[in-house]
């Protein structure tokens, strides 16, 4: 600018140009010029005017002392103009935003998985929830979830999209293509960020990290205004960002979901109803063997072996508590018959289709030894999906009539000498050595043979 006291017109300065700035009539100069200076006084805050008659008549000089609120106003939109929503630090700054049960972001992460227990036909289950940027996803990535499941550390395992996934073509239909039809796994796809606000709010996160890094007294003015127009506008990014979500895909296998067919619910009540569907798919036979009971078989052990399983039968005047277990438990399997006598344990491989399909999978193992790994894969990965409390009495019903037997490392396990440490020894199920019904009836009404 002119070091002169007596600032310069546009028209002044324009004449002071070494060179023409167009070779057409000397007025366009002016103009040009007169326009970069009011885009510079606008948008800038260290240029001010004082207008003249016309704008090539307008002067412009440079102030002592920047507006920093206007210098801040200027960078909030020009980050906001080149906003790469892919930038870790909107990511990290956004995130503890959400700590609320609508939408508990802050709580999730690629490594960290929040647990959400679900009700699913009856019994409790498991579902694990990541949050992942899933435009980056890789097939390990997806194997190492898919192991989740298949270890039996989760029932369900939902991958969220970060907050601000930006995908290419159709991602439902790709991470669709990635689901075998009967693993309980879900991808939840955000919307594609849209809203010039939300662009807007991303570049205040931005500006307040960048700002918080330098350090000095100007720095840390502007970090404090940022602060106050984040939490100002809290309230309206999170309904932004929810909105993204409720806006996105529910991809599951063989479908894929609007979220917002569930309605605004609870974040865990969306995690429970994506689950449900999830389940039905992989465990197709629940329904029909489902439990009637939740209670805990914790402390129970001994009680259950010495009081029902090697006698067989629970007389009517034992406990009500026991009564509770074997019938919510057991009887939906078909294993329980109702007598006078009390309750009978009666594993029949033609009622019980659970007990048929197990029998099956041990003749068919090498030497007639079946991991007990797999039988547990099999009745509770499998078609059956029986909850943890459900299958441990369901093979010591097994175990209890004669239907498999139990073996350790190398050698048999007397049922009867079964406690609580050895069940959770037994390494293989054999075959059972139980007469068939017809001939037990025969040898009870023999002569001569012992009660």
């Amino acid at each position: 600018m002119s070091p002169r006291e007596k600032k310069p017109t546009v028209r002044q300065l324009a004449r002071l140009l070494a060179d023409s700035v167009t070779d057409l009539d000397p007025s366009a100069n002016y103009e040009y010029l007169a326009g970069i200076l009011k885009h510079m006084e606008r948008e800038g805050a260290y240029i001010e005017r004082a207008p003249g008659p016309a704008p090539v008549d307008d002067v412009y000089r440079v102030k002592p002392q920047a507006d920093m609120l206007a210098v801040l106003a200027q960078k909030i939109r020009d980050t906001a103009e080149r906003l790469n929503f892919a930038d870790p630090r909107i990511t990290a700054e956004l995130l503890p935003l959400f700590d609320g049960q609508d939408m508990p972001l802050a709580r999730l992460g690629p490594r960290s998985a929040m647990t959400v227990a679900c009700r699913w036909q009856g019994t409790r289950r498991r579902a694990e929830v990541f949050l992942w940027h899933l435009a980056a996803l890789t097939a390990q990535d997806l194997a190492a979830a898919r192991e989740r499941i298949e270890s039996g550390a989760a029932d369900f395992v939902l991958l969220m999209g970060m907050p601000l996934d930006v995908f290419e073509g159709d991602p439902a239909a790709a991470f669709a293509a990635e689901l075998p039809a009967d693993l309980p796994l879900a991808f939840w796809l955000p919307h594609a960020p849209e809203p010039a606000a939300l662009r807007e709010h991303c570049a205040r996160l931005v500006l307040r990290a960048m700002y918080r890094e330098e350090q000095t007294a100007a720095a840390r003015m502007l970090e404090e205004r940022l602060d106050e127009a984040i939490k100002e506008n809290v309230p309206l990014i999170r309904d932004g960002i929810r909105g993204l979500y409720f806006r996105g895909s529910l991809v599951l296998p063989r479908e894929t979901i609007d979220p917002s067919t569930f309605g605004m619910v609870e974040f865990n009540e969306l995690v429970n109803r994506a689950a449900d569907r999830a389940l039905e798919r992989r465990h197709p036979r629940h329904r029909s063997i489902a439990p009637k009971t939740e209670v805990s078989l914790s402390g129970r052990f001994a009680e259950l072996m010495r009081h029902f399983f090697i006698p067989g039968l629970l007389a009517p005047e034992g406990s009500r508590m026991l009564q509770a277990v074997i019938e919510g438990y057991l009887k939906p399997l078909g294993i329980i018959n109702k007598t006078p006598q009390g309750l009978a344990l009666r594993v029949d491989i033609e009622r019980s289709p659970a007990a048929k399909a197990l029998c099956a999978l041990i003749a068919e193992a090498p030497r007639g030894r079946l991991p007990y790994a797999d039988a547990e894969r099999f009745l509770r990965r499998g078609p059956y999906g029986m909850c943890s409390e459900q299958f441990a009495l369901f093979m010591l019903a097994m175990l209890a009539s004669g239907s498999a037997t139990a073996w350790g490392d190398d050698e048999r396990i007397p049922f009867q000498t079964l406690s609580e440490a050895g069940f959770r020894s037994i390494r293989a199920l054999g075959a059972g050595d139980l007469l068939p019904e017809d001939l037990r009836e025969r040898l009870k009404n023999a002569a001569y043979l012992p009660e």
